[in-house]
């Protein structure tokens, strides 16, 4: 993936962190709890994980484009709305 010239991912990031605190704080259950709570559910435990897994693999850049679910599910909105 080629680098914007502009520095917007780290807006993206500032928004996404942002959104994270405003939820913890304000919500009436906190993101770490309501993982937690899936944790506890045999099918949901594997789906939270391998989201995680995922997620991570992506950030990471550890997945090869072609095969990494979070990029070709971008393409895939993209043909779509395009």
């Amino acid at each position: 993936m080629k680098s914007p010239d502009s520095k917007v991912g780290t807006v993206g990031w500032i928004g996404l962190t942002a959104g994270v605190i405003a939820w913890d704080v304000l919500a009436p259950e906190t993101l770490s709890h309501a993982y937690d709570r899936y944790l506890d559910d045999p099918v949901k435990r594997v789906i939270a994980i391998g989201a995680v897994a995922i997620t991570g693999l992506h950030l990471l850049n550890q997945i090869p484009e072609q095969v990494d679910p979070l990029v070709q599910g971008f393409k895939a909105i993209e043909r779509i709305v395009t």
